[in-house]
């Protein structure tokens, strides 16, 4: 199924907003729980909310007085385990093996950015604020690519007939022809920034 992330934010702030005038539990993303419920097979919604509450629901009420003297290293333990697979580091390594190309060099240093972002204040914060802070500096992020878009400068290519990126291809610049491409939008807020990057690639040409 689809997650929609406007239903969910919906049903957390109306779960808030209900709870708030009962006395109730905060409710929040609990990334924990869904790791130990996805160890334990649950595949729905169903599992995943109603099954889970139930089960941790007997659980406190039938064993709290066992549970008393479990050490608290122990119940960490067992959430960390829970919650291994949320992890995903596989992606901070391919966005570190794109640090060395030409073409994809901001790309690294934008996703990196954002990742190192989330990673440190979901640890620090929770994952909701986490998440939150990601978002913000994403924005700014986007919009500063937006306001200072990338600019490629192209050269004739004889085999292919067309103007390629010279950083990417084995391709060199015409003399006296200045070729490129704008890398995102142009509007008001960049057209200062081209007619600059213009000016100087002009008289390097």
């Amino acid at each position: 199924y689809q997650v929609i992330a406007l239903n969910e934010l919906l049903a957390l702030g109306v779960a808030n907003l209900g709870g708030a005038m009962y006395g109730a539990v905060p409710t929040q993303i609990g990334l924990s729980r869904m790791g130990i419920a996805y160890s334990a097979g649950v595949k729905s919604q169903l599992g995943a909310n109603v099954i889970v509450a139930i089960v941790v629901a007997s659980v406190l009420q039938l064993f709290s007085a066992y549970l008393f003297f479990v050490p608290r290293c122990v119940l960490n333990a067992i959430i960390a385990i829970g919650a291994s697979h949320l992890t995903e580091f596989e992606h901070v390594f391919w966005l570190w093996s794109l640090r060395s190309t030409r073409t994809r060099q901001r790309t690294y240093l934008v996703d990196m950015t954002v990742w190192g972002v989330a990673f440190c204040t979901t640890l620090y914060l929770g994952a909701l604020k986490g998440i939150l802070c990601a978002v913000i500096v994403s924005l700014v992020l986007i919009l500063y690519q937006v306001a200072d878009p990338p600019m490629t400068t192209l050269g004739w290519s004889s085999k292919r007939s067309r103007w390629l990126d010279v950083k990417a291809h084995d391709v060199k610049q015409r003399s006296g022809i200045l070729a490129c491409r704008l890398e995102g939008p142009l509007f008001y807020a960049n057209v200062e920034r081209l007619e600059e990057w213009l000016s100087g690639g002009e008289v390097k040409t």
